[in-house]
């Protein structure tokens, strides 16, 4: 077991990294039961259900009917489903992960029941759902500088009168575009940790993590890079081998053994649960270690502090800001 001392001191990106894997070894069932609630329904719905009519599409696209308006439009109804119902549980499933690796984190027992509790509350759920589609606008509207820039180009060649410093002024547009909405997914990266850890209100919410982040970019930056690349290397080498076999079938016709779609499911399913996890870890340890350093939190304090309070909810209250620690070099 890991000590006190080494979960307080301020860590570097190895040391995160480390801590992460001791997280999800101590933690696996829990953080795996909490992902299991929002994965496993869409990877039937997302692998199983649509990929059964991208396969019937394919087949008739093939055959001289071609397929008919229902078959698509019942695709697109999928689509939507999807995509809403991951909106809806998307509060659920960070709420109830940050909850739990920070309860963890701080050697606090909690339990599945615990996590989706603290979220299912009002005063974070509606606040975690309008966060979450705050920064979805915000980081949309840089991107669509690219999307501008692509069309415009497009529109252009089509023309046949392309102008080498207009596609020169578009491309820096759609250049300025991605690295804005991606300076500010870093800038933003904690704001729902400040949600459901300190209990802050969205406004103090977004404030709070922008002045967090603040010389701590490339560390998370680091951070994320290792996780993404982790999480999408195994989730590739997982579903590639049947998604392969899905899509060849879809190119020669619309075959596709059924087995071979039940398999995808459950190989989606498994391989979405089990890594859903690992960003999650990485923000909350990164969010203590930026507490650590700026504002002197301390674990034994903390507890001993939550141990005196009153929980305004059912759980336990969660740690709050703390002033920074006043400068040394002031007095000198």
């Amino acid at each position: 077991m890991r000590s006190d001392k080494r979960r307080m001191r301020p860590m570097g990106i190895a040391d995160i990294l480390d801590e992460t894997v001791e997280l999800y070894k101590t933690s696996f069932a829990l953080l795996v039961g909490i992902a299991a609630f929002v994965y496993v329904p869409y990877a039937i719905l997302e692998r199983y259900v649509l990929a059964q009519q991208v396969l019937t599409v394919a087949a008739k696209t093939s055959s001289m009917s071609g397929p008919r308006m229902s078959d698509l439009m019942l695709m697109l109804g999928t689509l939507v489903v999807a995509c809403c119902y991951l909106l809806a549980t998307a509060p659920l499933l960070t709420g109830a992960l940050t909850y739990a690796i920070s309860e963890r984190f701080l050697d606090r027992r909690v339990g599945i029941l615990d996590s989706f509790s603290r979220v299912l509350s009002a005063s974070v759920f509606f606040k975690l759902l309008l966060v979450i589609v705050i920064k979805a606008v915000v980081l949309a509207a840089p991107l669509a500088l690219i999307v501008f820039a692509l069309f415009f180009i497009g529109l252009s060649a089509a023309g046949g009168h392309v102008g080498m410093g207009i596609v020169l002024v578009l491309v820096a547009l759609g250049l300025a575009g991605g690295l804005t909405a991606f300076l500010l997914l870093l800038r933003l990266a904690l704001v729902e940790v400040s949600i459901v850890v300190e209990g802050h209100g969205i406004g103090h919410a977004l404030t709070r993590t922008w002045v967090m982040m603040r010389g701590n970019m490339i560390k998370c930056f680091v951070l994320y890079l290792i996780a993404w690349i982790v999480t999408g290397v195994v989730t590739w080498l997982c579903t590639s081998p049947t998604e392969g076999v899905i899509m060849a079938g879809a190119a020669t016709g619309g075959h596709a053994p059924q087995a071979v779609l039940i398999l995808h499911t459950l190989i989606g399913a498994i391989s979405s649960t089990v890594l859903a996890p690992v960003l999650s870890i990485v923000t909350i340890l990164l969010y203590y270690d930026i507490r650590i350093r700026k504002e002197g939190f301390d674990l034994e304090l903390l507890a001993s502090e939550l141990d005196a309070k009153t929980a305004a909810w059912s759980g336990p209250e969660l740690p709050q800001e703390q002033p920074a620690p006043p400068d040394s070099s002031a007095g000198a």
